[in-house]
């Protein structure tokens, strides 16, 4: 069978299915919520003590393209909520099958097993990317209803930088996009963990435990060499998208760092899905 064919029908089995849109449900509503609680209250905390303190502003404090910028640069949402909701959907990918049945069906038809591990993998990557996306789109398109366009506000590491509206409509597709190859990260490794213990929640909740885990290594000490290899380390990317003058080689540095995670994880993938006894 084809690679494109079956990669369209593991496109058509996840989106058959009710579960596949509780990601974008939740997102939508957290992107709802902080629109309203901008308008209601403002910027974020850190943005107006900067604002403050430094400046007198006049004019439109708050814009669309803030407000996504806000969204993308909230540590809880993109290393934490989104992950998370990524591992549930590709932890199941091929656990939920095993445990149905199904993947045994498959796997006794002309398929190579190869083939199957790169649609399912493609799969696992096209939603981490849809769900980026689609929080970039919604909350734009919410946040400009309420508050029209307008530059960026960037607040991070002390600093406030303030990028034209012109610049924004290519910062936030980078800083997305940036964002996306990290969560492609994560699904690689929950598609790996559905695979290796064939059950759709331990494959998410150690695909969650693995980040947390990271996380609180990076901020112990004895554990300092290891910071550049976690992968946690370098979600942060995004946020060199919105510096005054964008540090290229940093984020190449970044890549370097996350892209063995997207890669050797399906390559392992592969490797066990290869080795499966079809008859048990």
């Amino acid at each position: 069978m084809k690679l494109l064919t079956l990669w369209r029908l593991e496109l058509l089995k996840l989106f058959t299915q009710r579960g596949a849109y509780a990601g974008f449900a939740v997102l939508a509503s957290l992107s709802v919520l902080f629109v309203w609680g901008s308008w209601r209250h403002g910027p974020p905390g850190n943005v107006q003590s900067q604002v403050s303190d430094m400046f007198v502003m006049g004019g439109k404090l708050i814009s669309a393209q803030s407000v996504c910028y806000w969204m993308l640069a909230i540590p809880v949402a993109m290393e934490v909520l989104v992950p998370l909701l990524i591992a549930t959907i590709s932890g199941g990918l091929i656990a939920s099958e095993v445990k149905a049945g199904t993947l045994r069906t498959i796997m006794v038809r002309p398929v190579a097993r190869i083939s199957l591990t790169v649609a399912k993998t493609l799969t696992a990557w096209c939603h981490a990317i849809l769900l980026c996306a689609f929080l970039l789109v919604f909350t734009f398109i919410v946040s400009y209803i309420a508050f029209g366009g307008g530059d960026i506000l960037a607040a991070a590491g002390g600093k406030l930088t303030i990028l034209s509206a012109h610049s924004a409509w290519w910062r936030l597709p980078l800083g997305y996009a940036l964002a996306g190859v990290g969560m492609c990260a994560v699904a690689s490794v929950a598609l790996m963990l559905s695979a290796l213990f064939e059950n759709p929640l331990t494959a998410a909740g150690l695909t969650v435990a693995f980040l947390i885990v990271s996380g609180v290594l990076v901020t112990i000490d004895y554990f300092e060499f290891l910071k550049p290899y976690l992968l946690v380390t370098h979600l942060s990317v995004p946020s060199e998208a919105f510096h005054s003058a964008i540090s290229w080689d940093a984020i190449e540095s970044h890549l370097s760092y996350i892209l063995p995670y997207v890669a050797v994880p399906p390559a392992l993938t592969a490797l066990v899905i290869a080795r499966k006894d079809i008859t048990c």
